[in-house]
């Protein structure tokens, strides 16, 4: 299988950055790197991913290619303009990789803690599914409410929450933006999107350590999951 690798790093980091303060929260510094290198080293040290895009915002596509390029060297990266959604990244970035992959692997910038057992075990698992997610077990009682009052608890041993990387065969992924833009469907994940083309997707467990650094309570606890591992 032809594997290739997208790094969603094109948001506008509206909750991270609240009153438009720079940087995006995927080019802050996490141990002297910005955020997207410490995902992008993950899928350029895997022996499975023959190609990687990383989606940038439109107006640092220069500056994130040269960023790339002092880090890895002439290791192959194609570095694209994204979109104003992430939806739109992630298609954008699809759609420069598409011809010459059979398998692809999404990944969340903003998640710094990747593992390379997480892209082979989602990698291994299209094989026999149509695609498969990283996700977390509920730990937490779940209710459901819709006017401040409690409608129901939710049985937890049935909810996961999404993490990334995400993976699918690159066919179903194809079906599922096309159907996504005809009907104007717009989704925070592609597992939903393959989900509504009739898609299989497996779970793989994920971890609490695989971060996504939203808000800039989510860097201080980056920076000590960071600090953990330097120091193991």
């Amino acid at each position: 299988m032809r594997v290739g690798a997208i790094i969603a790093a094109a948001g506008d980091g509206r909750r991270f950055s609240e009153h438009g303060d720079a940087p995006r929260k995927q080019f802050v510094m996490l141990g002297g790197e910005p955020l997207f290198i410490h995902s992008l080293r993950c899928f350029l040290a895997s022996q499975l991913i023959e190609r990687t895009v990383l989606a940038v915002p439109a107006g640092a596509v220069e500056s994130s290619t040269e960023l790339v390029k002092l880090e890895f060297g002439g290791k192959d990266v194609e570095v694209i303009a994204g979109g104003a959604e992430r939806q739109e990244s992630v298609y954008n970035a699809f759609r420069a990789i598409r011809e010459n992959v059979e398998v692809v692997v999404v990944h969340d910038a903003a998640r710094p803690f990747l593992r390379s057992l997480w892209i082979e075990k989602t990698v291994e698992a299209v094989k026999e599914y149509d695609g498969a997610i990283v996700a977390l077990r509920a730990t937490d009682t779940l209710k459901s409410s819709r006017i401040g009052m409690i409608d129901a608890t939710i049985d937890r041993t049935l909810i996961w929450q999404a993490q990334t990387p995400q993976t699918f065969k690159a066919d179903i992924l194809d079906q599922a933006f096309e159907k996504a833009e005809r009907d104007g469907i717009t989704s925070t994940d592609e597992s939903q999107l393959v989900e509504n083309v009739g898609g299989k997707v497996a779970i793989v467990e994920g971890s609490p350590l695989n971060l996504k650094v939203t808000t800039k309570r989510d860097l201080v606890l980056a920076k000590t999951i960071l600090s953990m591992e330097t120091n193991d």
